[in-house]
């Protein structure tokens, strides 16, 4: 008799992650994305960094190595085989799962691939309204710039959920990090290994000392980051605490594995008496010491 085949399909853990990042902007009563001026918006497309038809619209860096980069940090044999997995056929994106078929009209691609990913009518509704509230910002009233505005919020949580800066306990970390990454920036653009013609000149950090920058999404991360501040340090107090209680029992363990069994005995008219048993890990030698300078002897001595 057949079994039924579960066709269940599971989330992948970044589509997670950019639905909570969308849930997340969507609610957001914190970041001041109607600050951002129009200049990044043209650059980020004429760059490439940013296109509302791509999954997800942002470029991600860190998962888009051309093909000369790949070979140049990673030896031939060394580069993983994907294997064939539902996933690995597109990219992870704002889109909801069962709207990855050819059947998209043209009116949600002309909204762009995160209004598929809004898969409840209250999602809808603050989408719609967060829209109309950047359209407002803008005298233009742009309706391209308000689907960047609203890309944007939503990618600078997805940042901050997976990014580095997500990991900062506090500000000491933030600035480690940032030393961090412009060492790595200037190693990269100085061609260390690879070779720079004559001429070559370090690119200048922004103003707020972030490199690679220029779309301003690390000042904006920053910003939230600050305002987590609260739940970050309660998150962080938790940690420590349960890692104390780990390297405690740790301690105990050790304790337990480096403790010394001892018989003591003493000679008594050419009789060896017992006298008691020692069990400790300090003081132990002086009390064999002292045991001996008494007369005791440890067993088998």
């Amino acid at each position: 008799m057949p079994h039924a085949t579960n066709t269940t399909t599971i989330p992948h853990p970044e589509e997670d992650e950019l639905h909570l990042s969308l849930q997340e902007a969507l609610t957001c009563t914190t970041c001041a994305i109607t600050h951002i001026p129009k200049t990044i918006f043209h650059r980020d497309l004429t760059k490439g960094v940013y296109n509302k038809a791509r999954n997800p619209p942002f470029k991600l860096i860190g998962g888009s190595w051309t093909e000369r980069e790949r070979e140049r940090e990673v030896a031939p044999e060394e580069i993983p085989i994907p294997s064939p997995s539902p996933h690995s056929q597109h990219s992870p994106s704002y889109e909801h799962n069962h709207n990855r078929d050819h059947n998209h009209d043209d009116d949600n691609n002309d909204k762009g691939t995160i209004s598929t990913h809004l898969t409840t009518p209250h999602l809808l509704t603050t989408y719609q309204t967060l829209l109309q509230t950047y359209l407002t910002h803008d005298p233009e009233r742009d309706e391209s710039f308000a689907h960047y505005l609203m890309d944007y919020h939503i990618h600078v949580h997805y940042l901050l959920r997976r990014g580095v800066l997500g990991f900062c306990r506090d500000v000491k970390d933030v600035y480690e990090m940032k030393a961090w990454r412009g060492k790595v920036h200037e190693i990269d653009h100085s061609g260390v290994g690879v070779g720079v013609g004559v001429g070559w000149q370090q690119p200048a950090r922004s103003r707020t000392g972030w490199v690679d920058d220029a779309n301003l999404l690390m000042v904006y991360q920053m910003a939230l980051w600050r305002k987590r501040g609260l739940v970050r340090q309660k998150k962080v107090e938790e940690n420590r605490a349960r890692w104390a209680g780990i390297m405690e029992e740790r301690r105990r363990q050790r304790r337990k594995q480096r403790s010394v069994r001892v018989r003591l005995y003493c000679s008594q008219a050419g009789d060896r008496c017992f006298l008691r048993e020692v069990v400790d890990e300090v003081g132990l030698g002086e009390k064999i010491r002292y045991g001996v300078a008494v007369g005791w002897r440890p067993e088998g001595s």
